[in-house]
């Protein structure tokens, strides 16, 4: 049985019937479980209830979940991660000015996208709309927008305005809207889910015939992405403007538009790499694709689609994952990690080494800008690699609000396992002695401060 291989909790909806009701107590009693297996089980839950506080503090039947509170928590979240990507000719953000703004795409009049899978959160109220992905075969996976609509929330804030909304499903239709606007805003998405990988990276549809149209039409395009990671840009050049919205949550139309418009700056920074192409990454082609696409051509999502086993090979990469693949093989990406421009502009000055053993780099950050607005200043340290060739990695970052022309000193404190490599044979950590490069930077691409960091060999416990 499954229990036998960590399964604790059972699923009512993967499980095709009742495991650990009178099955598991028949398992037991027949030997195929062990009495302990069951006490490891029941441990792991009530510790888990323990260290949670629900046994001390039980849920309270009938009472009333504040849903305002909740909605302010998740719209203070979302509108902090959306990442600004480009902004040509400064079209972002959005003024009173503008008083014509064409909306096309992406169910952006009813509600943003959400993900799925056990992270799809039902909505209070229920959703905006449904949609079953063709081929799939789970019945708990649907492509569900949420409803916080984009569209209303622009009109509420720009009252002014003329706005107009138009789906996106014929081209022609949304070229002629986009020839008349002010400003157009495209919303595009890509919908994933949990045990699934996305065929490719480009949009589904005719999403991006639809963006290269209308971004010809009106060089004022902006481009508000929903994904649950990176995808292609064919139309990159045209459009003025790319904002990566993610999977935006249950106030995601009204955080869109907080950034949209200013009331927020653009402080989100991208904890992936966006490739210029699919050629750039270890497996240009998803390992068992084949298997998983029917006679029609439609890829089978979920856990229950009858796809069959097949090698993945993790040694092309290695450690080397993410933006330390691209620095291995110096592909420059579309957009790289940490990246993300802000509403203005700012400085790093006076790096200095903190702390008994220098692992707390300290610098100040300075607004030489004209807006108050967040940035998140990111460590990398230069490490030899088991190869013995340096390797950038992450070692630290922070985040900071200022307004224009304050400053603040920021304190970032190194992890000191990232200083270090794993010894297989002695199953310890240990950092080799010598001299490191530190680097201050925007993005894993774009240093812009360096300090040495002296370090004596260390080993640490595994």
């Amino acid at each position: 049985m499954d229990v036998n291989f960590g399964k604790d909790p059972e699923s009512s909806v993967l499980d095709r019937k009742p495991y650990f009701g009178d099955l598991l107590k028949t398992a037991v009693a027949n030997g195929e479980v062990p009495a302990e297996r069951i006490r490891e089980m029941s441990y792991r839950i009530v510790r888990s209830l323990v260290a949670t506080g629900l046994l001390d503090h039980p849920a309270v039947p009938g009472q009333a979940i504040d849903h305002a509170a909740h909605a302010a928590t998740s719209e203070r979240a979302a509108t902090a991660g959306i990442v600004l990507l480009k902004n040509d000719g400064n079209v972002l953000p959005v003024t009173a000015q503008v008083r014509r703004i064409a909306v096309i795409g992406a169910h952006a009049d009813v509600g943003v996208l959400s993900g799925g899978g056990s992270s799809q959160v039902y909505p209070v109220g229920g959703p905006a709309l449904e949609l079953k992905p063709a081929g799939m075969s789970a019945a708990f996976s649907r492509i569900t927008y949420l409803p916080s609509s984009p569209l209303k929330a622009l009109s509420q804030r720009f009252p002014k305005a003329k706005i107009t909304f138009d789906s996106g499903d014929d081209i022609d239709a949304a070229v002629k809207l986009a020839k008349d606007a002010d400003l157009v805003l495209v919303f595009a998405d890509q919908w994933s889910t949990e045990s699934e990988d996305v065929p490719n990276l480009s949009l589904p549809g005719k999403q991006d015939a639809l963006i290269d149209a209308v971004a010809t039409a009106n060089r004022r395009t902006v481009v508000v992405l929903e994904t649950g990671g990176p995808v292609l840009m064919p139309w990159k050049d045209k459009a003025a403007g790319i904002l990566e919205a993610w999977y935006p949550g249950s106030a995601g139309g009204k955080a869109i538009v907080n950034v949209l418009a200013g009331d927020a700056d653009a402080s989100g920074r991208l904890p992936l790499t966006f490739p210029q192409s699919e050629a750039q990454l270890p497996r240009p082609t998803v390992p068992g694709m084949a298997a998983r696409t029917n006679a029609k051509g439609e890829v089978t999502y979920g856990l229950m689609s009858g796809l069959k086993e097949f090698d993945v090979d993790y040694d092309i990469e290695g450690s080397d994952v993410g933006y330390r693949w691209f620095q291995r093989t110096q592909a420059k990406p579309l957009f790289p990690f940490g990246f993300g421009l802000s509403y203005t502009t700012f400085k790093y000055e006076k790096p200095t080494l903190q702390g008994d053993d220098g692992l707390t780099v300290s610098f100040k950050v300075r607004n030489t800008g004209r807006r108050t607005g967040t940035d998140m200043p990111q460590v990398y340290a230069s490490v030899p690699g088991r190869d013995g060739k340096l390797v950038s990695r992450l070692a630290g970052w922070g985040r900071v609000t200022l307004k224009p022309g304050e400053s603040q000193v920021v304190q970032v404190k190194l992890e000191p396992r990232v200083l270090a490599n794993f010894d297989s044979a002695a199953q310890k950590w240990t950092i080799a002695g010598g001299t490191y490069k530190l680097a201050i930077a925007r993005s894993a691409n774009d240093p812009v401060l360096a300090v040495d960091l002296r370090m004596k060999p260390r080993e640490m416990a595994p």
